[in-house]
């Protein structure tokens, strides 16, 4: 069964820092000491080094901060909760293998994709404008019932909860390594090859990558809540691929990717041959088995 939007919600926003709800300050809190204690969300410490222990240690505390957070987000985007699992029920999943790949993240974020259609949940984004300061036009996601760009190929049906540790802050890094061929930066590679370097990268360090639109609207739903989003105009643009599995194992198929453009959400396609584009980025991410 699908989860009801709830289009007439009240939502306020995000509030000032004058305003911060009990939540907001206390992950104020915690991502500053997180910070100054683990040097978290910069490089990955040395394995075995006392830093390392005690944010592994962390972590759990942290998650369930997330969880909070992430539950908070989405009813101000208007989405039950109906049937959203507990955080006892996630902590079994959190197993010190899954807690040792997340502590390599620059920051580890818990993420809860409710059983919704990627277009249910792009409504409940739209559903913000005049609301939210920084939604100002409709979402684009085209073509929107390609399942080949969307979910990896396969067919939405029987949705359910899924509980994930993704990358879900600001833009993932441009890799040198990944975009050019060659040396002296003369050749850079196709889109195809790209994807196909990225998600050899991450399954390096035993990891998995996000993929899916529900999992990336998910990310950027939690980042609106709290005033950000990913993947815009920063510094440099960037976009996170969400059809890695297909394109890696198809030279011809189109690349599904997802961004912050122009105040909305775009999530649009991109030939797999072209070799001109810098911003595609894959994100790593670990699922929790329920």
């Amino acid at each position: 069964m699908l989860i009801k939007i709830n289009m007439n919600q009240p939502s306020e926003g995000p509030k000032s820092s004058s305003s911060k709800s009990p939540i907001d300050k206390d992950m104020a809190a915690q991502r500053a000491k997180i910070i100054a204690v683990f040097d978290y969300g910069h490089q990955p410490l040395p394995e075995g080094s006392d830093a390392a222990r005690r944010r592994l240690e962390y972590l759990e505390e942290v998650f369930e901060n997330d969880y909070s957070r992430m539950l908070e987000a989405l009813k101000k985007f208007g989405i039950s909760l109906e049937g959203v699992p507990t955080f006892e029920a996630i902590k079994r999943g959190l197993t010190p293998e899954v807690l040792k790949k997340a502590s390599s993240f620059r920051r580890a974020f818990l993420s809860l994709t409710p059983p919704l259609t990627r277009q249910q949940m792009i409504m409940a984004i739209d559903s913000q404008q005049g609301r939210h300061p920084f939604i100002k036009a409709n979402s684009i996601i085209y073509p929107t019932d390609n399942d080949l760009l969307w979910n990896e190929g396969q067919a939405e049906e029987n949705l359910a909860w899924e509980v994930n540790i993704e990358e879900g802050w600001g833009n993932i890094p441009f890799d040198e390594a990944i975009y050019w061929g060659d040396e002296r930066k003369n050749k850079s590679r196709t889109n195809h090859e790209q994807v196909k370097l990225w998600m050899q990268k991450y399954k390096d360090q035993g990891l998995e990558v996000m993929s899916g639109a529900r999992r990336y609207l998910t990310v950027m739903i939690e980042a609106l809540a709290r005033g950000d989003f990913i993947d815009g105009n920063r510094r440099e643009f960037a976009a996170t691929v969400l059809n890695p599995h297909v394109v890696s194992k198809d030279q011809n198929a189109l690349v599904g990717h997802g961004g912050w453009i122009h105040d909305k959400v775009h999530l649009y396609s991109t030939e797999p041959s072209r070799s001109d584009q810098t911003y595609l980025r894959l994100r790593p991410s670990v699922p929790v088995k329920l």
